[in-house]
């Protein structure tokens, strides 16, 4: 993968120039390193690097030529809710990661449940840096229309909170937890417990990107 990934950046960088090298070296310390950034408390801001500034503004660049701020301002509501699914995980691997003497910012915390004040605190700036996008005039009202997928994340706040007082539960099958894909295959309560949790943090970021594209999309119009 680290070979076609070269090769796709050689093809960029001789098509758009140098500042190709400047995203793709940041791409690529990231991730060699990520297995030594997740022991040391930096894997959340290594994922929003990565799948935030790094992302939007590499993309960005090699369409316009140009890097613009407001692209790095425009990627903050999707890089929160991808730090979201990569913390919802390393919440779940508490005791796995206590074990294995990985530092991650979930244990930092005395217990599972006092962990939960981050994730609350990531969903909450997740929706209010939409607000960032009207400030600096890079999209209209209709990004707000990320506010639907909110009864995903109070469901998914809830269900956490749930998992930390029993790591067996297994939530109420709602009709907008889909899709959950091969989940017949878990042959424990536990693997069925962690796997929801894991789709339901997956799909929200899914669905709130989705809908954050529509608004910039429908205000662009």
């Amino acid at each position: 993968y680290f070979g076609f990934a070269g090769l796709i950046g050689l093809f960029f960088y001789i098509k758009c120039g140098k500042p190709v090298l400047y995203f793709g070296l940041i791409g690529g310390i990231i991730a060699v390193s990520y297995s030594f950034l997740s022991r040391i408390k930096f894997s959340e801001i290594a994922v929003g690097i990565a799948y935030g500034p790094a992302l939007f503004g590499g993309v960005y660049y090699v369409m316009t030529n140009t890097v613009q701020p407001e692209v790095f301002i425009l990627s903050l509501p999707t890089m929160l809710m991808t730090i979201v699914l990569l913390y919802i995980h390393t919440v779940m691997d508490y005791d796995f990661d206590i074990k294995e003497n990985h530092m991650t910012v979930a244990n930092s915390f005395d217990s599972r449940l006092d962990s939960l004040i981050v994730l609350k605190i990531l969903l909450i700036l997740a929706y209010a840096s939409t607000v960032l996008l009207c400030i600096f005039d890079i999209a209209d009202w209709q990004v707000f229309l990320t506010v639907l997928t909110v009864i995903l994340a109070v469901d998914l706040y809830n269900s956490m909170f749930e998992y930390a007082n029993n790591p067996e539960s297994v939530p109420e099958d709602k009709w907008y937890h889909f899709p959950m894909e091969n989940m017949k295959k878990l042959k424990t309560a536990h693997a069925e417990a962690f796997m929801i949790r894991m789709y339901q943090s997956r799909n929200l970021m899914i669905y709130f990107s989705l809908i954050l594209a529509l608004g910039l999309c429908l205000s662009s119009l």
